[in-house]
């Protein structure tokens, strides 16, 4: 992805959002507070995204499933 549609999409992230999610030192970032706030949620909710995806594919295959034994 260029730089420039980078650019673009975090400074409409930001305006979505409403608040800085970095403060720029010429060509450098650097995360504000509200963008480690916001970092910490993103990755928590694709690690529930992750898990989702485990667990339909986990359903999906029978070798994956639980077993069941019974003795009489």
């Amino acid at each position: 992805m260029p730089q420039s549609t980078l650019s673009r999409s975090l400074a409409r992230l930001e305006e979505d959002l409403g608040v800085a999610l970095f403060a720029r030192r010429g060509r450098t970032l650097a995360l504000t507070p509200a963008g480690r706030t916001f970092l910490a949620g993103v990755e928590r909710a694709l690690g529930e995204v992750e898990r989702a995806a485990d667990e339909v594919r986990a359903d999906a295959d029978p070798a994956a499933g639980k077993v069941a034994f019974g003795f009489l």
